[in-house]
């Protein structure tokens, strides 16, 4: 039904947003993807799923998860960008944050990405979990539905965007610069 792209491009946003809507929408996607992070899911199921949080000193978490029982899923999600340098690290850190706050009772730790970027990435086994972009397809397909469809659609995009090799390569100079902007701008407006 959807042979044409869709999308001109497969953003990380756009696929942040795809997954985000369906853990807040739909119970059984919230459901699925607690058990695909190897948990038992609570009675209560999601409580709410949250877009792009941020922490001056962690940085960025793409996703997170609330659960009934005050457990939080982190989401890193990537289509083919190359990881910063200890995100896995920065994501236990800020889950381990929360925990001694007192904000969440556990959390764990999972990537979403392509299978072929998850075999490539010698930090995807320092998340708790990877959940690959063709294993939610499985779940959209099986849906049967034309909202599975058009997700299954979007996925497939994402996949074939991140096959083609598109691979930011990081600027040194730039890097710095910008890391001397954010330490400067935080010893004076922190």
């Amino acid at each position: 039904m959807f042979d044409d792209n869709i999308l001109e491009a497969v953003s990380e946003r756009d696929m942040d947003l795809l997954i985000l809507e369906e853990l807040n929408v739909s119970r059984d996607f919230s459901d699925w993807f607690y058990r695909g992070n190897g948990l038992t899911v609570p009675s209560g199921g999601l409580s709410k799923a949250l877009h792009s949080i941020s922490n001056p000193e962690l940085g960025e978490s793409d996703l997170i998860a609330f659960y009934s029982n005050g457990h939080a899923i982190l989401i890193e999600n990537k289509i083919n960008d190359i990881a910063q340098t200890q995100q896995a690290e920065r994501y236990q850190q800020r889950g381990e944050r929360e925990i001694k706050s007192g904000d969440w009772k556990s959390f764990s730790t999972c990537m979403i990405a392509p299978q072929v970027y998850l075999e490539g990435l010698e930090e995807a086994p320092m998340y708790d979990r990877t959940i690959s972009h063709e294993t939610i397809i499985i779940w959209f397909t099986a849906l049967g539905t034309r909202r599975g469809e058009y997700r299954t659609a979007v996925l497939e995009a994402a996949i074939d965007q991140g096959r083609r090799g598109y691979v930011v390569i990081p600027d040194q100079d730039a890097t710095n610069f910008w890391k001397s902007h954010y330490d400067y701008m935080m010893a004076l407006f922190p």
